[in-house]
């Protein structure tokens, strides 16, 4: 289209030019055949490019309006994505809060975490040394149990350890029963022998021959002084225990400790 306007020129020229030769004869005469010619030959170039500018320009026009929809339609996006990434930064927004909070928490659960842990690894040390100190009754379980709260390595652990031996030491000072191994007596001897458990205070046995009566005291093992054992109260409960004998109030030697108020 932009390569006309040399052409525009030319012709235009040519035109300026035979204008001003017909314009100086001196008579009207007509013009030469030749020059009439080249002028209407002219005159169709120039039409014809007339013609294809106003194509060129519908042409033009409508690039230019398709160039307009498609602006239009761009800007449209760009609102549409503005308001796209306004909602995404109000979502991050709330998603770093979210984030806080939720580190905040961790923190809060990883300490009250370490808290559990330090108080049951605290509870099973000082727990071990009355119960190895204690009564010799499922000794070595209940030792193990607290063995897993200290060796636990997260807080429900420890403290599904320390609930779970609550409850069986809880069990064990409720309650009595009869047991049945074998004793080594303070002279060395080993019988088996008939054992009655009350709670965690009294462990009284009486042998299988009858003639040895023995009652457990934490940090000595079995006595079987008579002063200390009262071997008739002990034989009762082993009896009653046993199914031995009718149930009835028996008096037996317990060893209590003094509570400190407060505790």
């Amino acid at each position: 289209m932009y390569g006309n306007g040399a052409r525009l020129r030319r012709l235009a020229g040519l035109i300026l030019m035979c204008a001003a030769l017909t314009g100086v004869a001196a008579a009207p005469a007509e013009a030469p055949s030749g020059v009439a010619e080249e002028l209407e030959q002219v005159l169709a170039e120039l039409r014809e490019l007339r013609r294809g500018h106003y194509a060129d320009r519908r042409t033009l026009e409508a690039e230019i309006d398709t160039v307009r929809v498609s602006i239009t339609r761009l800007e449209a996006e760009v609102g549409t994505l503005d308001e796209q990434r306004t909602e995404v930064e109000a979502e991050q927004t709330a998603a770093k809060s979210a984030v806080a909070e939720l580190s905040t928490k961790l923190e809060a659960a990883r300490a009250t975490r370490a808290a559990i842990l330090d108080a049951c690894g605290r509870f099973a040390g000082e727990e071990r040394g009355p119960v190895e100190s204690g009564l010799p009754v499922r000794l070595s379980r209940r030792v193990g149990r607290l063995d897993v709260v200290r060796d636990a390595t997260t807080g429900a652990e420890a403290f599904g350890g320390a609930w779970s031996y609550f409850q069986e030491e809880l069990r064990l000072a409720r309650s009595g029963e009869m047991l049945a191994d074998r004793a080594k007596l303070p002279d060395g001897r080993e019988k088996d022998a008939r054992m009655v458990r009350v709670g965690h205070h009294f462990l009284g046995l009486v042998t299988e021959d009858g003639g040895d009566v023995a009652l457990w005291v934490p940090g000595e093992g079995w006595v079987t002084d008579p002063a200390r054992v009262h071997p008739e109260a002990v034989r009762t409960a082993v009896d009653i225990f046993d199914r031995r004998r009718v149930p009835s109030l028996v008096r037996l030697p317990l060893r209590l400790e003094r509570v400190e108020e407060g505790r």
